[in-house]
């Protein structure tokens, strides 16, 4: 029982080290997800390199190519990044022992908090703009960025910040009747 333990004490410190090391490398993080069938993963790593931007993750790429899936993914505050690590270690545990399937969507999405350290204010080009009303400007708007601002679909337009527009009048309707 104590051996247990002993073993848990120092593994889990040293098993968040190597995977944030591990989680540097784009690669690492695509790696599990080469899946022949559905290749999700593959696909988004190809979209995320690809320049011009085709979607909102490949556009922060496209500003700066030190830039890594780690850098939305890793989770902004403390709570967050435990919250990340103990999906991360599930899913490695779950890929161990043979019952992984490729996910077909993203079931735990970013928080705010990942957009907003980076994204502190929006500061929009026009006074009439969306988070130029108040109470629609960060850090205070109430919706996760990626509600609205859909960070891998493809075919989404730079030039609207990547939304479209089914999903957005959903997310307004949660506030305004008249959508």
């Amino acid at each position: 029982m104590w051996i247990t333990a002993l073993v848990l004490a120092a593994g889990a410190p040293l098993g968040w080290l190597g995977s944030d090391a591990l989680e540097r490398q784009n690669a690492f993080c695509t790696s599990c997800h080469l899946d022949a069938h559905r290749p999700l993963h593959a696909g988004k790593l190809r979209d995320f390199t690809t320049v011009p931007a085709v979607n909102l993750a490949s556009a922060h790429f496209a500003k700066n190519s030190d830039f890594r899936c780690i850098d939305c993914h890793r989770g902004a505050s403390f709570p967050n990044r435990v919250r990340v690590k103990l999906l991360a270690a599930r899913d490695a545990a779950v890929y161990l022992t043979g019952r992984f399937g490729e996910p077909t969507e993203m079931k735990h999405p970013l928080w705010r908090e990942d957009c907003v350290k980076c994204h502190a204010k929006y500061e929009p080009e026009r006074s009439d703009a969306f988070h130029a009303i108040g109470v629609h400007n960060l850090p205070k708007f109430a919706l996760n960025c990626v509600e609205c601002h859909e960070a891998h679909p493809t075919g989404r337009s730079a030039e609207l910040a990547f939304l479209q527009r089914e999903p957005l009048v959903a997310q307004c309707r949660n506030c305004h009747e008249e959508f």
